[in-house]
C-alpha cells in the first residue's frame, strides 16, 4: 500500500488525504479485523524493524564519515572489467540475474552498463523506436534531438535495444495480481513488431508469460515544468 500511493503535486494537505484515502459509504458495513502478529518478520526482527522506520521515515542511519569495504580485492581496474566479472558465464543462469544487479549513480550511466551487458546475451535483437507528440504546440521550440537524447525518469529510452534472454524493468503498474508492477524485472521470451511477451523471474509468479504492447507514457510533471510530450513505447528499460 505504502509503495502504491498516487502522487498528489501542488495540493494542500486536505485534497491529498482525499485523493489518498478509499472513501465509501460501505465502510461503516465492515467489520475491522487487527493483525497482532507478523509472521514473516518473526525470523528477523531486527531487519523488519529497520524497513518499517525507513518507511515511515524514523531511520536515522550510522552516519558514518566513510565505507568500509571487507574485500578489497572486489576493486576493477574499470568498468568492463566489472561487468565481465559480474556476467561473464552466467547470462544464461535466470535465476542468478534475478538476484543480481549492477547500482548506478545516473540513468546514463545504468545505459551504458546495460548496453555492454547486452551484447554478451546471445538472443536474437531487435530495436524499437518510439513515437513522441508534443504536448500544447511545443515541439516548435524544441529540436528532434531533444527527444531522441532526453532521459527521463521513469521513461523508456527513444530508441529501445531488446535481446531475446535479455532483463527488462517493467516502468508501470499493470497488474498487481499477476506481479506486474513498477520495478518488476522480466526476461524477453519473444519480440514482435509492436509487442513483446516476457517472463516472470520472481519465485512467486515464476514462469509465467505476458504479451505487453506499446502504450502512451507522459513524463512526471512539476510545479516548475509541464510535461513536454507524450511517448507511445513499450514500459520498459534495461
Amino acid at each position: 500500500w505504502k509503495q502504491l500511493l498516487p502522487v498528489a503535486t501542488g495540493l494542500s494537505a486536505e485534497i491529498a488525504s482525499d485523493i489518498t484515502l478509499l472513501n465509501s459509504p460501505l465502510w461503516k458495513e465492515f467489520k475491522v479485523l487487527t493483525l497482532t502478529k507478523n509472521i514473516r518478520a518473526e525470523s528477523d526482527e531486527e531487519f523488519a524493524k529497520f524497513l518499517e522506520d525507513t518507511g515511515e521515515g524514523k531511520y536515522k542511519g550510522d552516519h558514518l564519515p566513510y565505507v568500509l569495504i571487507d574485500k578489497p580485492g572486489v576493486m576493477m581496474p574499470s568498468q568492463p572489467s566489472l561487468i565481465q566479472s559480474i556476467y561473464e558465464g552466467k547470462l544464461d543462469d535466470e535465476e542468478y540475474l534475478f538476484r543480481t544487479c549492477v547500482l548506478c549513480t545516473t540513468n546514463k550511466h545504468a545505459e551504458y552498463v546495460n548496453s555492454v551487458v547486452l551484447k554478451h546475451v546471445r538472443g536474437e535483437e531487435r530495436v524499437y523506436r518510439a513515437y513522441d507528440e508534443s504536448r500544447e504546440g511545443i515541439a516548435q521550440q524544441m529540436p528532434p534531438e531533444f527527444f531522441c537524447t532526453n532521459m527521463e525518469s521513469g521513461m523508456s529510452p527513444f530508441w529501445l535495444r531488446l535481446r531475446v534472454g535479455a532483463i527488462v524493468i517493467l516502468l508501470r503498474n499493470l497488474d498487481l495480481r499477476s506481479g506486474l508492477c513498477n520495478g518488476t524485472r522480466l526476461i524477453v521470451d519473444a519480440m514482435y513488431e509492436k509487442s513483446v511477451t516476457v517472463r516472470q523471474l520472481d519465485p512467486r509468479w515464476k514462469g509465467q508469460t505476458h504479451d505487453i504492447g506499446r502504450m502512451e507514457m507522459t513524463p512526471p510533471e512539476t510545479k516548475q515544468q509541464k510535461a513536454l510530450y507524450t511517448r507511445t513505447l513499450l514500459p520498459f528499460r534495461l
